[in-house]
């Protein structure tokens, strides 16, 4: 690991607190990182790590109209990007933007599946006129009392905006 990068201010990261009992909820958009930075630690002190994730400035119209000017996306070859939380996660909200379905999964710490959630773009790119259309800006939700690990997968390119997740208020770490 980079020293220096360990030392930087975290990368667009906000925290509002939900309730008296419950966590801050975590909201991380991707603008302070750079175009294709492999995302992987760089949240770790928020409780969560990416695999299989880079940043990317889309330059494609369909993409571009509704994006953040960072946006992460599945690596070369992966049809996934998966987020690994240190601890349990209630809630976790992810903005997504894509040609197909693309669906969340949400498992449990031995690798159950505790949740599912799929949304449609329903668009193909295969006319020139498609390609300058924007494409809608989906969100995908899960609520689930012990999600530990969450993919996001999409048989056709997606990115994802920004992701929203609430720890679980039973993890024993102070609250602020």
């Amino acid at each position: 690991m980079n020293p220096r990068k360990s030392s930087l201010v975290h990368p667009a990261m906000s925290t509002t607190k939900t309730t008296k009992t419950a966590k801050a909820t975590v909201h991380l958009s991707f603008n302070a990182l750079s175009p294709f930075e492999r995302v992987r630690d760089q949240y770790r002190d928020h409780g969560i790590q990416f695999e299989q994730a880079i940043a990317l400035s889309p330059t494609n119209p369909a993409f571009s109209h509704y994006a953040h000017p960072l946006v992460l996306m599945p690596t070369a070859g992966h049809t996934s990007l998966l987020m690994r939380f240190s601890s349990s996660v209630l809630h976790i909200s992810a903005s997504v933007i894509g040609l197909r379905q693309i669906s969340l999964v949400a498992l449990d710490a031995q690798g159950k599946v505790i949740a599912r959630h799929a949304v449609h773009g329903k668009r193909s790119l295969h006319q020139h006129r498609d390609l300058t259309l924007p494409l809608p800006c989906l969100t995908l939700d899960a609520i689930g009392p012990n999600m530990h690990q969450v993919a996001l997968m999409s048989d056709a390119p997606f990115v994802v905006n920004d992701i929203l997740f609430t720890p679980s208020p039973d993890e024993s770490s102070p609250d602020e």
